[in-house]
């Protein structure tokens, strides 16, 4: 296996970089929720940090069997989207946006190899720069930088599908643990029928927009990581963000004691301005229907320890999401 991974790194150093390119250092294997990271230092004719990055799911606990499982769609999808988006902000011309440079496809281990982009997520900036007063300008950044996101292609408005979305919240209704969050998500299904007339922005979406997934470089500027592409409405990207901005973990884990949102939800509304979701018909759907996809994953990934946690978890996502819900339904 590290033979594998080794042997298809120098091939893509050399198609990239030149035969004089080599692999001066490897940094340890990082092992985060959703993927393996490995450091690289580029040594010889050409100097650079470079990350390896190999997606995990479900079904391969092991950095070995993701391997073997060889070349993934999902994959590719990824590296193709980073390379949109970076196209893409270089065409915005916008100095405060940058990006996650790719360098190449590995298909053999299925790894995206990649530029380290040196600076931390929007999650960390901001629990550290919270009495910053560049908080706010920080948050106008990701929202122009999602506006450029969904620009790649052809953006256009669409009916609202009302079917579609009553038949995923059914769906993901039947696999709630709580009982009050599956009769919550069939009441926001029902409320969807009211919005049957409306269109909604629809475009490229990141498709996990979360502050972990929002990089801050030191100079200030924003670049998106791990997309998982797709055309969609627009709005849900938004939504997403701004669901996670202001229910932060501690806040969850704390039903809301520690955490409060008067800055993040000033926060929230600088980014959903500046990305401009400002639908009055659609939005209100979108961020319950974000909130009830957090309580969905936040059921699904808590286990061990941090299951504490779930209990008050529960109680403010619930009294949240059941608010959004009355307000919706009349």
């Amino acid at each position: 296996m590290i033979e594998a991974i080794g042997a298809a790194v120098g091939d893509a150093l050399r198609v990239r970089y030149g035969s004089g390119a080599v692999v001066e250092r490897w940094g340890s294997t990082i092992e985060q929720t959703w993927s393996w990271q490995i450091p690289i230092q580029v040594g010889g004719s050409v100097h650079a940090d470079l990350l390896l990055k190999i997606p995990r799911w479900p079904e391969v606990e092991t950095l070995e069997r993701a391997v073997a499982a060889g070349e993934q769609p999902s994959t590719v999808a990824e590296f193709e989207a980073l390379i949109s988006i970076g196209d893409a902000v270089a065409k915005s011309g916008d100095p405060e946006l940058t990006m996650v440079e790719p360098v190449a496809f590995l298909p053999a281990v299925n790894g995206i190899l990649m530029h380290r982009l040196e600076g931390r997520s929007l999650r960390r900036a901001v629990r550290f720069g919270s009495q910053n007063r560049d908080v706010d300008a920080l948050f106008v950044r990701v929202g122009r930088l999602v506006t450029v996101v969904h620009g790649i292609g052809s953006p256009s408005r669409r009916p609202f599908d009302v079917a579609a979305v009553a038949t995923q919240l059914s769906s993901d209704a039947v696999g709630a643990t709580p009982d009050e969050l599956r009769r919550l998500l069939h009441r926001l299904a029902d409320s969807a029928a009211g919005f049957g007339r409306a269109d909604e922005p629809v475009g490229n979406v990141h498709g996990d927009l979360n502050m972990g997934n929002v990089l801050v470089d030191r100079a200030g500027r924003v670049a998106v990581i791990d997309p998982n592409p797709a055309e969609g409405p627009q709005l849900a990207d938004v939504a997403l963000l701004g669901i996670d901005v202001r229910f932060g973990r501690l806040r969850l884990a704390t039903a809301g004691w520690i955490g409060s949102s008067t800055q993040r939800d000033k926060w929230a509304a600088a980014f959903e301005t500046a990305s401009g979701a400002q639908d009055e018909i659609v939005w209100p759907f979108r961020e319950a229907l974000a909130l009830g996809e957090r309580w969905l994953r936040v059921e699904s990934e808590t286990s061990g320890a941090r299951r504490a946690g779930l209990l008050p978890t529960r109680r403010l996502l619930g009294r949240e999401l059941r608010r959004l819900v009355e307000e919706l339904a009349g």
